[in-house]
């Protein structure tokens, strides 16, 4: 299925792995149907120098070669949400549109906000809904019928 603006951006951290490390099933396969309808970045809060852990975990996922773009680097002080805004219009500029952002951190989504056509999707708890718009993943729009809006 082709999307009229196939970009995705996804989180790391709450979205793809647990606290723990371990794999979120829902945002794996989120990720998963995403890259078959078009393009995904990942775009996390996480330092630079955990590129190659961050670039491993996708590996392990089978996720990695997927993925158009892997964009980590927030510094020291800067709100997650400003230094994902400024990344995902980065993204914007470079792509013309972005379709959906997949997050675990709603101040995230409230900021990008604007900047997504389709929609902004809250993955909590291993679940994923979206909180506005739509979502083109099936797995999330599963989940919003058993969830519900949040």
């Amino acid at each position: 299925m082709q999307v009229p603006c196939p970009v995705y951006i996804f989180d790391f951290d709450g979205v793809l792995i647990d606290s723990e490390g371990e794999p979120r099933r829902v945002g794996v396969e989120a990720l998963r149907q995403a890259a078959g309808m078009g393009r995904v970045y990942i775009l996390s809060g996480r330092p630079p120098r955990d590129r190659g852990k961050v670039l491993g975990v996708l590996r392990s996922l089978g996720v990695l070669a997927v993925v158009e773009d892997v964009i980590l680097g927030r510094g020291r002080g800067v709100p997650e949400e400003e230094y994902k805004y400024e990344r995902a219009l980065e993204i914007l500029s470079t792509e013309g549109c972005i379709l959906e952002v997949h997050d675990d951190n709603p101040r995230v989504l409230d900021r990008l906000s604007r900047l997504a056509r389709g929609g902004l999707v809250l993955h909590y708890n291993g679940h994923c809904t979206p909180v506005r718009g739509h979502t083109t993943i099936q797995v999330c729009r599963e989940a919003r019928g058993r969830h519900g809006m949040i």
